[in-house]
């Protein structure tokens, strides 16, 4: 794609008379009738001209500057800036906290415990009892197994020495009667004591423990979950996610009122692939928005992180997705049915609804007239739309359902950069 402020040498913040002053300096200097270099100041001012008059027009500047937010001047979350001498020491440098493209393109893992936790601070005292394979370089992770904590396997009972300790309580019991003749109150107590002292004493060596320890990853390419139970040996969730393995990430989360009082909020994280229809991942559960958010589950904020790293990974491919189908789909899902179509065709500046049949109707950036989020749902109103009277409509309205829209808030940040309109959502 042509630079066409680098053509003119100007910002692109630059203002129509900056516009055409830069025009007319380069069309002096470049203008083929005073020059005698050949073809090549020609085709530079054909170039400057077809700058100028793209940059003038206010209808075509729009267009074009939709393309070059998201083709020069897309918010890149990753530093690029590192040389390639730098980039090429990933393998040596696991600790580095500047991302590039280079590491994005690595999908191995350093097998190195990590040394930020989720939020950024220093992991100080907990230990990591696996490290994934395959989630690329890991942003942060958390754990709740200290690193001065053993569990070893339990061993079985031995099931010879408990029947015997329990035949040598019986001829306790039986001694202490025979011996000292108590009345049938004592004679019952020393009958049952000995007998449940003993029993609670197997009860304390052969019950179940209940441990429960995790370690939590988050990597740019994917993430990874490790539960176990009790030992290092059960281990109850062994979960490592690529992000090339998904297409899309539901959100859901009901508030939940008892007396107009706010209880808890419910909440569904739920991985999809199109492809193949497949669900590989789903986190769900309750919180408290009372609680601080770092006091709160660490489940609820294990899926809050992947949320915004799995909506970086998108917005870093969104340019490759563009130019290979040239539009973004988005996708409607209830999870009630698990039920899910493809809604919605996001194009450099215009939208695409598909409808029954179809059907496809498409809102191109400069036909929208109003868009706003309401209960839930984002509205959007061509500007052939017309409200008359309390019911009577006219023109073309469409509702996009946010509770159902997967990729959610990836979808604020592209309907952003190629629309142009800020949707004040998270």
């Amino acid at each position: 794609m042509k630079d066409l402020y680098k053509t003119l040498k100007i910002d692109s913040s630059a203002t129509e008379s900056e516009v055409k002053k830069a025009y007319r300096v380069l069309a002096v200097k470049y203008h083929p009738d005073k020059n005698f270099d050949g073809d090549s100041n020609s085709e530079k001012f054909i170039e400057i001209t077809e700058a100028y008059n793209i940059l003038l027009d206010s209808e075509k500047r729009k267009v074009y500057d939709l393309k070059y937010n998201l083709h020069f001047g897309k918010e890149n979350v990753f530093n690029d800036t590192n040389s390639s001498n730098t980039n090429a020491k990933f393998e040596h440098e696991p600790f580095k906290n500047v991302f590039n493209s280079k590491d994005r393109s690595i999908n191995e893992t350093p097998s190195v415990s990590p040394e930020y936790d989720l939020y950024g601070n220093r992991i100080i005292g907990f230990h990591f009892f696996k490290i994934p394979k395959y989630i690329g370089k890991i942003i942060g992770a958390n754990s709740n197994y200290k690193k001065d904590e053993k569990f070893e396997p339990q061993t079985k009972p031995n099931l010879v020495r408990i029947f015997f300790g329990y035949l040598i309580s019986i001829l306790l019991s039986a001694a202490i009667i025979v011996l000292f003749r108590p009345n049938y109150f004592w004679a019952f107590v020393w009958a049952v004591l000995p007998f449940a002292i003993y029993s609670f004493y197997v009860w304390l060596i052969t019950r179940p423990e209940n441990v429960i320890r995790y370690n939590y990853f988050i990597g740019l390419n994917g993430f990874a979950k490790y539960i176990f139970h009790n030992h290092l040996e059960n281990l109850v969730t062994d979960f490592e996610m690529n992000f090339e393995k998904v297409t899309d990430l539901y959100v859901y989360q009901m508030e939940h009122y008892y007396e107009k009082k706010l209880q808890n909020t419910e909440y569904i994280y739920l991985f999809l692939n199109n492809n193949n229809g497949e669900i590989p991942y789903v986190d769900k559960g309750v919180y408290y928005k009372e609680t601080d958010i770092q006091g709160q589950f660490s489940s609820i904020n294990f899926c809050r992180m992947i949320e915004h790293y799995w909506t970086i990974y998108l917005l870093d491919n969104m340019e490759f997705k563009l130019q290979q189908a040239g539009c973004l789909w988005f996708t409607i899902y209830d999870h009630t049915s698990n039920k899910y179509s493809k809604y919605i065709k996001l194009g450099i500046g215009e939208i695409t609804f598909l409808k029954e049949d179809n059907k496809e109707f498409t809102y191109r950036f400069d036909e929208i007239k109003t868009v706003y989020i309401s209960d839930n749902k984002l509205f959007i109103q061509h500007r052939n739309f017309s409200k008359q009277f309390f019911f009577m409509k006219s023109g073309n309205e469409e509702i996009i359902p946010l509770l159902n829209l997967c990729n959610r808030r990836f979808f604020y940040k592209a309907f952003e950069i190629l629309l142009g309109y800020s949707l004040d959502k998270k």
